[in-house]
């Protein structure tokens, strides 16, 4: 029987998946989660949710939570922060083992504004990876999703027109 079973490889697959039942669930912090193209991340990797667990980072959990049951998304996590308040960013990204980046300013002046979100909030969240990778000594990867014309003069000029919207996420980048 022993022999039967080496020959079909099912011992084979019995590891393989034994292995896969083994492997750990890495943890992504999707910064601007409950966003336009953040909840498209979020969906994206809740398919994947035997590899990834989706963290939501956003100003409201609560609001967050309501879009994200309305698309029967129930095993997602969330955390309040705010890209321009690095002290708020410290625990979420260091219980995390990627970032991603999708959060994107609205305004011209204020606390969500190009600059201090496009520009500021992805310096703040950069230097929180050093920081947070030189304490526990665990690399991270960062994503950062920008916007299409942001490089070319012409386009990103358009879009600067209105509170300098291009050059703050180039900056950024």
């Amino acid at each position: 029987e022993e022999e039967k079973k080496v020959e079909s490889g099912e011992e084979e697959e019995e590891e393989e998946e034994e292995e896969e039942g083994k492997r750990e669930v890495k943890r992504v912090l999707v910064i601007g989660g409950s966003g336009g193209v953040g909840s498209w991340c979020v969906r994206y990797l809740y398919k994947f949710k035997q590899y990834f667990q989706p963290v939501v980072l956003t100003r409201n959990a609560t609001r967050a939570k309501e879009v994200f049951v309305k698309l029967d998304l129930n095993d997602v996590d969330f955390v309040e922060g705010n890209v321009t308040n690095k002290e708020t960013l410290k625990d979420p990204i260091s219980s995390c083992q990627f970032v991603i980046f999708a959060s994107g300013g609205t305004d011209i002046f204020g606390s969500n504004s190009f600059k201090g979100v496009d520009f500021l909030g992805v310096k703040n969240v950069a230097d929180v990876i050093k920081e947070v990778e030189d304490e526990d000594k665990q690399d991270r990867k960062l994503v950062l999703v920008s916007s299409a014309g942001v490089t070319q003069s012409l386009m990103s000029f358009g879009m600067n027109v209105m509170g300098g919207y291009a050059s703050y996420k180039k900056k950024g980048e």
